[in-house]
């Protein structure tokens, strides 16, 4: 009998995205600790050629409907918000972090659900792959606020995405996102 495996839906989202930007044919391997409790990494993207490998964190958030704030920018409200718990200096151990949100699509939010609509058009995600040196950073903002949350502001395109709670006005890291930081990821990896 084999045993099953099971692995969290954003710990999931984070690989697949990771393993589509670095595949396999690249040289790449994206794996997971097979202890549910391993401190420290979710993630390991391991570069076969180099045999060098980086450890990814995983962070999740249920998305919150923005509502108007006080720190809002200029052009109004994000659409979404995430919180996660600040991450203490001496528990900042892994390579890189992975802050996911799953989050409705906006016409959901408007509109009654029908039966013409595919659950997979229901829902989507945002990742955001920050630097251990860069988290340090956001984190030295936190503490010095003596706040035990951050929140992330984004629009449902992902047009615009920032640091709220912690700044004054909304601190833009949209370069975060997946799509912008894979490749010092890669070289990383490779350097």
């Amino acid at each position: 009998m084999d045993s099953v495996f099971t692995l969290p839906f954003p710990e999931y989202i984070v690989a697949d995205e990771i393993g589509n930007h670095l595949h396999r044919g690249k040289g790449y391997a994206v794996c997971i600790p097979l202890s549910r409790q391993q401190k420290g990494m979710d993630l390991l993207v391991f570069d076969v050629k180099s045999r060098k490998s980086i450890s990814i964190q995983v962070k999740s958030s249920r998305a919150y409907v923005g509502r108007p704030k006080k720190t809002d920018p200029p052009d109004g409200p994000f659409d979404y918000y995430l919180w996660f718990r600040a991450i203490g200096k001496s528990d900042i151990n892994a390579d890189y972090y992975a802050f996911v949100g799953i989050f409705p699509q906006k016409a959901i939010i408007n509109y009654s659900l029908g039966r013409k609509r595919s659950p997979k058009n229901w829902w989507s995600h945002i990742i955001l792959l920050i630097p251990r040196s860069d988290v340090i950073k956001i984190m030295n903002k936190v503490k010095r606020n003596s706040d035990r949350f951050f929140d992330i502001g984004f629009d449902s395109d992902l047009k615009r995405v920032a640091l709220t709670r912690v700044t004054k006005r909304a601190q833009s890291i949209d370069q975060y996102l997946i799509e912008n930081s894979i490749k010092g990821l890669e070289k990383n990896l490779r350097g």
